[in-house]
């Protein structure tokens, strides 16, 4: 886009999308704009990466074209089964893990649940022989089903207490279809479409997080495991960072989300992230860190201009100046690359 009176242009490599990226700006300023012209930029270009889009707004299946190779699954064909092992995971134990801490993290528990669900998982796998190679995965409901027999046999209230936590978090899962299937959506579909995510029915805001901390968990591991990286090969579209990124999470008692841990660590796997919000206090302190790109479109509130002047590091001038940005179409950024803001 233009940078000034002279219609100068800004633009930038696709590498750059290997750093996170942070968006924020008020209804209509231009920011979901921005987003589609650069994902409709992507899906018609023959890109070595794939982008993936959780939509809880509808907004992104228009750029579904005869023209573009971008794939639409609505809430109804969402099928994830988070206790299903990957072909390529090699040690059972560290899905385990993986799928534990994702659960624990994003279903709001505390750390003492992790270990008792490393234990109940691992339980259920050999009672169906998964170490022996059996592919008879348990579903989130037999997990239900075994802390709701392990309730009556406990005699520890504190440990009544956790299962009853684990119990309470795992109910609504069973009442949602996208997870009472025995078999999910492949993981080469993640790995390698262009994907919307259409969740803005039947999914709560934990169902939500847990399912792209599973899918991102797993890309990740994956790439890890199999030593891919060095360019961008998955692109994450968040246009909803404040769910996904609470930036007031209480992490004295639950701890960091493993989704920032995953942001933290993936840009070396090739795994990076657009974030957008309407308010710039979604990003968390991480994100900002991380962030090689910050776009801020039009904001309303003084405490976000507060923000954008201390992570964009403006002068006094420069942030009255944002409240006197035209209503759509402009905004302020920041680029790594650039010694100043634009």
């Amino acid at each position: 886009g233009y940078v000034n009176a002279a219609q100068s242009l800004f633009g930038s490599c696709w590498d750059i999308l290997c750093l996170p990226i942070l968006i924020a700006g008020r209804t209509g300023s231009g920011k979901s704009s921005l987003i589609k012209s650069v994902i409709y930029k992507i899906i018609t270009m023959m890109l070595p990466f794939n982008v993936l889009i959780p939509d809880l707004k509808k907004e992104y299946r228009h750029l579904c074209t005869p023209g573009t190779n971008l794939k639409v699954l609505m809430q109804d064909r969402i099928m994830i089964h988070p206790l299903q092992v990957p072909d390529w995971c090699n040690r059972i134990e560290d899905y385990i893990v993986a799928f534990s801490k994702s659960f624990v993290s994003e279903n709001y528990l505390v750390g003492t649940s992790e270990n008792l669900l490393i234990d109940l998982v691992d339980s259920l796998y050999r009672s169906r022989g998964i170490y022996a190679g059996s592919r008879n995965f348990p579903t989130l409901k037999d997990l239900y089903d075994l802390v709701t027999r392990s309730l009556s046999k406990a005699k520890s209230f504190r440990w009544i207490d956790v299962l009853l936590w684990l119990q309470n978090r795992l109910r609504p899962y069973l009442l949602c279809d996208s997870f009472n299937c025995q078999i999910g959506i492949p993981f080469k579909t993640f790995q390698t479409e262009n994907l919307v995510l259409e969740m803005d029915t039947g999914f709560t805001d934990r169902m939500y997080n847990f399912t792209i901390a599973t899918i991102a968990n797993q890309l990740y591991m994956h790439n890890k495991a199999k030593d891919i990286g060095g360019t961008i090969k998955h692109w994450w579209v968040i246009d909803e960072a404040r769910i996904l990124f609470n930036a007031h999470r209480d992490v004295s008692a639950f701890g960091e989300s493993i989704l920032t841990e995953i942001l933290t660590k993936s840009r070396a796997y090739g795994i990076s992230f657009l974030l957008a919000s309407h308010e710039a206090g979604s990003f968390n302190s991480v994100m900002r860190s991380l962030a090689y790109l910050k776009i801020a479109f039009p904001l309303n509130d003084s405490s976000d201009l507060d923000f954008i002047q201390a992570s964009f590091g403006l002068t006094e001038e420069q942030k009255d100046a944002l409240f006197e940005l035209p209503p759509y179409g402009t905004a302020v950024i920041r680029y790594g690359g650039y010694e100043k803001p634009f």
